[in-house]
């Protein structure tokens, strides 16, 4: 269980600090950390479930079900909740440097989101496509 835990720290970190990730890399870019933290998954997810459910007596162990899956549901969503917002804080404060050449209501909107972003792009004229890409990087920083 603790190799799975570090394998997906691992993962993690590959995604995060490598080069690997990129706006133009796909898909393929991102494979190296997904990998591992899908093996890691694998390797400390099921051990910690049966812990959980072996732990109490077998006319209980619906109860420690139970008691698993709304911890990992709860978790889920607060982990999803606080992600979301540091990569929002993230992009905006990446998109902010790269919006010098783009007209002020373009970029307004821009900042509030990279689907905003794509959007605004139509307005923008000639700086379209500097848009949408200082958008994508953003949102790769972020």
């Amino acid at each position: 269980m603790a190799v799975g835990i570090a394998l997906a720290g691992i993962g993690l970190a590959i995604m995060a600090v490598f080069v690997f990730v990129s706006v133009d890399g796909g898909y393929l870019s991102i494979l190296p950390g997904m990998l591992a933290m899908g093996i890691a998954m694998g390797l400390s997810m099921t051990p910690s479930c049966e812990a959980i459910t072996s732990s109490l007596p077998r006319e209980k162990q619906g109860v420690a079900s139970a008691d698993n899956d709304v911890t990992r549901e709860f978790g889920t969503a607060l982990g999803v909740a606080l992600l979301g917002a540091l990569l929002s804080a993230g992009y905006r404060t990446a998109i902010d440097d790269r919006l010098d050449s783009i007209p002020r209501g373009t970029a307004d909107t821009a900042r509030e989101g990279i689907a905003n972003a794509v959007e605004a792009a139509g307005s923008a004229g000639s700086r379209a496509q500097d848009l949408v890409h200082a958008a994508q990087q953003s949102f790769v920083d972020g």
